[in-house]
């Protein structure tokens, strides 16, 4: 911790210069994270992770940290949403599986 704002510049510089797919998608989820974490930085943080969720609709780690930057912001139902959905896709517990409609 306290590392956060050189964490900010590595990650926007690493984005910058190019990475592969799998080394850009965790590029992003660190600095969108990483905004969060500063605190006032809710509204970039969600920028920088909603945009990277359009790019990488299927990856998981970009949604649960896009649901903690709604659950900072106060809009809960669409952090639980998110967080829900994810654990439903995710579960092999079939007791969960019935309340996949709810």
């Amino acid at each position: 911790m306290g590392l956060e704002k050189e964490a900010v510049e590595f990650c926007e510089k690493a984005i910058r210069l190019g990475l592969k797919e799998e080394n850009l998608k965790d590029a992003f989820v660190c600095l969108g994270s990483t905004y969060r974490v500063l605190g006032n930085y809710y509204e970039k943080s969600l920028e920088v992770l909603t945009e990277v969720r359009k790019l990488f609709p299927d990856y998981r780690p970009v949604q649960i940290f896009l649901s903690l930057t709604l659950y900072s912001l106060k809009r809960y139902s669409e952090a639980m949403e998110i967080v829900l959905k994810n654990l439903i896709d995710t579960t092999d517990d079939e007791g969960l599986h019935n309340y996949r409609e709810l």
